[in-house]
């Protein structure tokens, strides 16, 4: 059953706005590190569509580890977990977490 949720949403500045607008994406900030992993790999193996081919591919030809190793590091796919954590702090602090449920 679906019910109406009053006062939802709020109401922002255009300056607000477009500061949100600026604001790094964690999503487009994963999707572009791991497109750049996808599109290096199938420079290897074509067949390549998710992440998890790239895992196959490494334990079936270790061969490609240093390279693929590589990809990763190059995209930033380590290191985005760092701007969520700017944006979000409390998807990963408990306590803020209860604090946003409690207002």
């Amino acid at each position: 059953m679906l019910v109406e949720v009053a006062g939802a949403t709020l109401e922002v500045t255009d300056e607000e706005f477009q500061a949100w607008q600026d604001h790094p994406s964690g999503l487009d900030l994963m999707r572009q590190s791991t497109n750049h992993i996808l599109n290096g790999a199938r420079m290897i193996d074509k067949s390549i569509q998710h992440l998890s081919d790239v895992d196959k591919l490494v334990l079936e030809h270790p061969e490609h580890d240093s390279t693929i190793m590589q990809l990763y590091l190059e995209s930033g796919f380590f290191d985005v977990w760092k701007v969520d954590h700017e944006i979000n702090p409390w998807r990963y602090d408990a306590g803020l977490l209860e604090d946003i449920g409690n207002r």
